[in-house]
């Protein structure tokens, strides 16, 4: 059963990404990516419903794990305000859309 969750998952998520312009698979800018170096994290699980700032602040400088997170728009943010930060999706789609991992694995 959860496999097959995983494969629905995984093509829906490969079908989106291949239309281009949903917000979701849009990965950061490396313009974008600076500006927001120099700002506090500002990142949303939700559209339009960002997440408490004070909860980065207890856990500056620790590991995060990004999930079903594309091929970055969240987890360069992490990345420059200094947490350890691993990405990880199923969607080879979502993974390859910057070409920063031409196959899809890291």
């Amino acid at each position: 059963m959860m496999r097959d969750y995983i494969e629905f998952n995984k093509n829906r998520w490969n079908a989106v990404s291949r239309q281009k312009g949903n917000p979701y698979t849009i990965p950061i800018s490396h313009e974008e990516l600076m500006k927001a170096k120099g700002r506090p994290i500002e990142v949303s699980l939700t559209v339009g419903r960002p997440v408490p700032t004070a909860w980065f602040e207890k856990t500056k400088g620790r590991k995060l794990l990004g999930l079903a997170c594309g091929d970055g728009q969240q987890g360069p943010i992490f990345a420059v305000h200094g947490y350890e930060t691993t990405i990880m999706d199923y969607s080879q789609e979502q993974l390859t859309s910057t070409g920063w991992w031409p196959t899809g694995k890291a």
